[in-house]
């Protein structure tokens, strides 16, 4: 699950009714891995400055 992208990507709730308004079909699951829709959270960095 490390490398699905949704709760990094704009479209995703965080709702588990509803956890993406744009793939809610696949959010979460292995098919979003290459999800043609993901648009990341504007300032979001999966390398974080501290780690360095």
């Amino acid at each position: 699950m490390h490398s699905v992208p949704c709760s990094n990507c704009r479209y995703f709730t965080g709702d588990y009714r509803l956890k993406c308004t744009v793939q809610p079909s696949i959010a979460q699951t292995e098919e979003a891995i290459d999800c043609s829709d993901y648009r990341p959270i504007p300032g979001f960095s999966f390398h974080s400055q501290d780690t360095i």
